[in-house]
């Protein structure tokens, strides 16, 4: 390991899959991981269900094994802020001073939630939640309330809403939008998610957002919306989005444009830096080659090892189809592939029970479906993106035509 080291900036589950993938793919660099957080990388899905509802603990959240870090020569640097990033001499300037020089580098910093531009916004019992100490804040503030508006009709905010609610929690939802995520899953997968929430008394309110946040010593008591009417509660959770952390690429003089440009093996536009994860946005060519940026655990791990495969003059494995999933209640939510730009959609199952699937096309062929507690269509719909299998609306909506035995036959 003579060679100047892999930094990675972000130990997040990008960053500890790229490191990890390095040393898979015969990297004998010194692999260092830089992170802003205490201790070692961890799963953010858990932070909105188990952990806030006291059901998993901070170990059960561990990415890896601390051990496995070290069995694999991964050194990591926590609480370190990275503030600057010298091109021309390869070097790397922390908030504290220090200088870390590289000869290859990884930008995994992730993003950030976006939070509320108005006064009072940084009362106690507003939160947000990222990271593991703002759930843990959450979940403290929580056992003390009896009532609770989630700002943003999200997964996020559907997720929590779901872990409040079944806390014994009065919620209240605000979506600006005229239905729950708008932008990410059909009407049908909506409106059944709304009856799932209204079943265990969940309160919506949509087309209207928070315009005014009356204190009570530093404590929100009533937000006022939009339409001026007025919610009283114990606690606010925000959840409006996120901003990529591209800044410290932005500053470096990388093209960047809502997150960190890369191509399709994750080189940002110095061929010398790849990026992945939630802080990267990409051509994508499940989504007609869009520039996306993908928030999910597989898109992270996806474009990681993709990165890493780069870094070390390996093979690049392709692009996989991008999936996505949410568990509310007792429900799971699973997306297959980017349904956006769909004109023509099929549905299989039972939507009166609350379990069917959505299978999306454009110009004819298959470009996603949307499962709800329908897991095996689900992989199915994976299967049929990743491996080039043809669907057509009219076999999808023949409920008399088995789609797995469809699928196995066209592999012979």
């Amino acid at each position: 390991m003579t060679e100047s080291p892999l930094v990675v900036v972000g130990a997040s589950c990008a960053g500890t899959n790229l490191a990890l993938a390095a040393r898979e793919f015969g990297s004998q660099r010194r692999i260092i991981v830089v992170g802003e957080e205490p201790g070692f990388p961890y799963h953010r899905p858990p932070l909105s269900k188990a952990y806030l509802s006291g059901k998993a603990d901070d170990q059960s959240l561990m990415l890896r094994p601390e051990k496995l870090y070290a069995s694999q020569g991964i050194e990591f640097l926590p609480e370190t802020r990275v503030v600057s990033i010298d091109r021309n001499v390869k070097a790397l300037l922390t908030s504290e001073g220090q200088r870390i020089s590289y000869g290859q580098l990884a930008l995994t910093t992730g993003c950030r939630p976006r939070r509320l531009s108005l006064a009072g916004a940084e009362a106690d019992n507003v939160l947000l939640l990222r990271t593991v100490a703002e759930a843990r804040s959450l979940r403290e503030a929580a056992q003390s309330a009896r009532s609770a508006l989630v700002i943003g009709g999200g997964f996020i905010g559907l997720e929590v809403a779901a872990t409040l609610a079944q806390g014994g929690i009065a919620v209240t939802v605000i979506e600006l939008e005229p239905r729950l995520l708008q932008r990410a899953v059909s009407t049908l997968v909506a409106d059944a998610l709304l009856k799932v929430h209204r079943s265990h008394d969940v309160t919506f309110r949509f087309g209207v957002t928070a315009a005014a946040l009356e204190l009570s010593g530093n404590r929100v008591r009533n937000v006022r919306l939009s339409d001026n009417s007025t919610i009283t509660c114990d606690l606010v959770v925000v959840g409006i989005g996120t901003i990529p952390n591209d800044e410290l690429a932005r500053d470096a003089g990388l093209c960047c444009d809502n997150g960190i440009l890369i191509d399709a093996h994750g080189r940002t536009s110095d061929e010398s830096i790849v990026a992945a994860g939630d802080c990267a946005r990409q051509s994508n060519a499940f989504a007609d080659h869009q520039l996306l940026r993908l928030e999910s655990v597989q898109n992270a791990t996806d474009q990681a090892r993709s990165a890493a495969a780069t870094l070390t003059a390996r093979a690049d494995t392709g692009l996989k189809p991008p999936w996505f999933w949410s568990d509310q209640y007792d429900v799971k939510l699973q997306i297959a592939g980017i349904i956006t730009g769909a004109d023509t959609s099929v549905v299989r199952g039972t939507p009166e029970e609350g379990k069917f699937s959505v299978f999306h096309f454009r110009n004819g062929s298959f470009i996603g479906a949307e499962s709800l507690s329908r897991a095996s269509d689900h992989v199915l719909a994976r299967r049929c993106l990743g491996e080039q299998i043809s669907l057509s609306p009219s076999v999808v909506g023949d409920t008399s035509i088995d789609l797995a035995t469809i699928v196995r036959q066209s592999k012979k």
